[in-house]
């Protein structure tokens, strides 16, 4: 058996599992914003970080179970680098 774990672009499908994730207290407690969001303000982050050039966030995928999330921020191609994060929510 094959385990593959895949970084899937985040869409707007995924927003209530990561928002569900952002709240429970096992990733709240190591996230530097505060995890009470509504749906509309998770709604108008991925709509704002959709139109960032320098983010990028994916869907963590094993086995075809979604587990988390990971991003990558100010992407600098000119220098080649960039900030990234983390994070499982299914515990």
């Amino acid at each position: 058996m094959k385990n593959d774990i895949e970084l899937i672009p985040l869409t707007e499908e995924d927003l209530d599992l990561v928002r569900e994730w952002r709240q429970s207290e096992q990733v709240s407690k190591y996230m530097y914003t505060s995890p009470d969001l509504t749906r509309e303000e998770q709604l108008e982050w991925f709509r704002k970080m959709q139109n960032d050039p320098g983010a990028e966030y994916f869907m963590i995928r094993f086995d075809s179970k979604n587990l988390g999330v990971a991003s990558l921020s100010d992407i600098k191609p000119h220098f080649k680098r960039c900030s990234w994060a983390f994070y499982l929510g299914d515990t």
